[in-house]
């Protein structure tokens, strides 16, 4: 009998219980549904990805090559033009290397700014790192008369080189990129230095 008793009242304790926290469940719509709501927030709102899109990273690293040869074409002329200032025998040939050094300073001030804006840092070249290639030791070596031809031919020939890259880079790269715009701009320049350099080539021959 007594076991019956606390049996019959530990049922009616445990319901007690269950009807108490009722309530507060149903109190808090919070604690409702977690699970489902989670998992639809899940396929609804995705994590967003912090990588560049391929597109983007491909012209990024296009701009930074395009800045990179244009710096490097830059210090090359200025160094090169300096040394014909010197060396040449042509007072004609004199100026055309004054003007080589003059406009290249202009335009890799136009690349380094550029970069700078894109966030793409460009290797140092220093005027030691320059005066070692083999087409300035080459030229070095010369004087008088004996420079005038070669140093033409060398110019030419580059700036033939760099356009011919340069229109192929612009192709590639979008009309709104600023790189875009700057080669847009440094390309008429280049070919007049590769006109005149023809020029005075022309008239050194049949001197």
């Amino acid at each position: 009998m007594k076991n019956a008793i606390r049996s019959f009242m530990g049922s009616l304790l445990a319901g007690a219980l269950v009807a108490a926290t009722l309530p507060l469940w149903a109190a808090n719509p919070n604690t409702q549904g977690l699970s489902q709501g989670a998992m639809d927030n899940s396929v609804t709102n995705p994590p967003r990805s912090s990588n560049v899109s391929p597109v983007q990273g491909t012209n990024t690293a296009l701009e930074k090559e395009v800045l990179e040869a244009l710096h490097k074409t830059n210090e090359k002329e200025i160094q090169i033009g300096q040394l014909a200032e010197t060396q040449a025998q042509s007072s004609a040939v004199r100026d055309y290397g004054k003007m080589l050094a003059s406009d290249h300073q202009q335009a890799d001030s136009k690349v380094t700014e550029t970069a700078r804006a894109q966030n793409i840092e460009l290797p140092d070249r220093s005027a030691d790192t320059v005066k070692a290639d083999p087409d300035y030791q080459k030229l070095q070596g010369l004087s008088g008369a004996a420079f005038d031809r070669p140093f033409l031919k060398e110019m030419k020939k580059d700036h033939e080189k760099d356009i011919a890259m340069l229109e192929a880079d612009q192709k590639r790269l979008p009309n709104s990129s600023a790189v875009y715009q700057l080669v847009e701009q440094l390309l008429p320049t280049l070919k007049e230095h590769r006109q005149k350099a023809a020029e005075l080539l022309r008239m050194a021959s049949a001197g």
